[in-house]
């Protein structure tokens, strides 16, 4: 059985184990660089506790994908319902859709929290990243080695 759903301060341990399934090169896809197994601990802790929201993509009751939906200070210093999104998806299922579920998810909490854009970064290589943020709409921009992608939820609805 596969389900969408929140994750609450409960899901902290599934959200690390589902970030530590991630082979290390996904880890270095999502985090921009080598991450240590205890910095992996601290933001799933964090991501599921400090009032972000969060979904996963649950199969049997396994955490395979999750995306987090940041705001708050520092995220959008002009005001302007600027949020930013994170997504992570286990290999068995990536290219099944997953990507697509948690970002409908994303958006849908996005309209219901006032956010009018939503933003992506993903390194050069992360084509699976692109091909997710314009299957949404995103304006796609090279910064260096990173693709930052704004997303305006209106016009994905």
């Amino acid at each position: 059985m596969t389900r969408i759903r929140i994750l609450g301060a409960d899901d902290g341990d599934r959200y690390l184990d589902h970030l530590l399934r991630l082979e290390p090169e996904a880890q270095r896809m999502r985090f921009f660089g080598h991450t240590p197994d205890f910095h992996l601990a601290l933001h799933a802790g964090a991501a599921v506790s400090d009032g972000r929201f969060c979904v996963g993509f649950f199969e049997n009751d396994g955490l395979r994908g999750a995306a987090e939906l940041l705001t708050g200070d520092g995220h959008d210093p002009r005001g302007q319902g600027l949020a930013e999104a994170a997504f992570s998806v286990e290999a068995p299922y990536r290219s099944q859709g997953v990507g697509s579920l948690l970002m409908k998810a994303i958006l849908a909490q996005a309209r219901r929290s006032g956010i009018k854009r939503i933003k992506v970064a993903c390194l050069l290589e992360n084509a699976a990243m692109q091909k997710l943020a314009a299957r949404f709409h995103a304006e796609l921009r090279q910064e260096g080695d990173t693709i930052l992608g704004l997303i305006d939820h209106d016009a994905t609805a």
